[in-house]
C-alpha cells in the first residue's frame, strides 16, 4: 500500500533549527495574522494568502524531516482523504504541504473558527445559547463520527481524538491534527 504522492517544494532560504520563524516560501506566500498555537510538535499560524487573500492555518512541524515517514503521517492522511476529490465536511480540509531547506514540514489547511477545547473552556452557551448540554454533546458526537467514518473508509485511524483536535467552522465540527493517523 503506497502512500499518496504530494508535491514538496524546497525553499532557498536557510533557517537555523533553533528559529521558529517561517521559511522564505512561507513569507513570500503568506502574511502571518497570529499564532494559533504552539506545542511540542509544532507551531500553527493563522495566515492570509498574498495570492488569493484567503485565510488559512499553516502548521510548521518541529521535527526535522530526514526521510522518516512518521513526519509525513499527517500529510499522507490528509492527502488520502482528499485524493478521490470528495471533500468531507467533518475533516479539516488540506491544501498544500512543503519541506523547507532545513527540513521543516509545513502543512496548509483550512482555518477553523476554534477548537472544541476552546468552546468547552469558555462555556457552550456563549456559542450555542439555545442548546442543552446533552443536545450539544450528541451533535458534536454525530459529526465527529461522520469524520471518523471518512477516515476509516480510507483505512486511517485518528489515534488522538480529543477536544483540542476537534475544530468547528460555521457550526460544523471537524477532525484535525492527523499527525498520529
Amino acid at each position: 500500500h503506497q502512500p499518496p504522492r504530494f508535491n514538496i517544494a524546497v525553499s532557498p532560504q536557510k533557517l537555523s533549527q533553533q528559529q521558529t520563524q517561517p521559511d522564505e516560501r512561507f513569507s513570500d506566500e503568506f502574511d502571518i495574522i497570529s499564532t494559533i498555537g504552539h506545542g511540542v510538535y509544532g507551531t500553527v499560524y493563522k495566515v492570509k494568502s498574498k495570492l488569493d487573500g484567503c485565510l488559512y492555518a499553516v502548521k510548521r512541524v518541529n521535527e526535522i524531516y530526514k526521510g522518516q515517514p512518521t513526519v509525513l503521517n499527517e500529510v499522507y492522511a490528509l492527502a488520502a482523504i482528499c485524493s478521490n476529490g470528495e471533500e468531507n465536511p467533518h475533516v479539516v480540509r488540506y491544501f498544500s504541504s512543503w519541506v523547507d531547506k532545513d527540513k521543516h514540514l509545513y502543512i496548509q489547511t483550512e482555518l477553523c473558527d476554534m477548537s472544541l477545547d476552546e468552546i468547552l473552556a469558555k462555556g457552550i452557551h456563549l456559542y450555542y445559547p439555545n442548546s442543552t448540554l446533552e443536545d450539544f454533546a450528541l451533535e458534536v458526537l454525530r459529526q465527529v463520527l461522520l469524520g471518523l467514518r471518512k477516515l476509516h473508509s480510507q483505512n486511517l485511524v485518528h489515534l488522538d481524538v480529543k477536544p483540542a483536535n476537534i475544530f468547528v467552522k460555521k457550526g460544523v465540527f471537524k477532525l484535525g491534527d492527523l499527525g498520529h493517523a
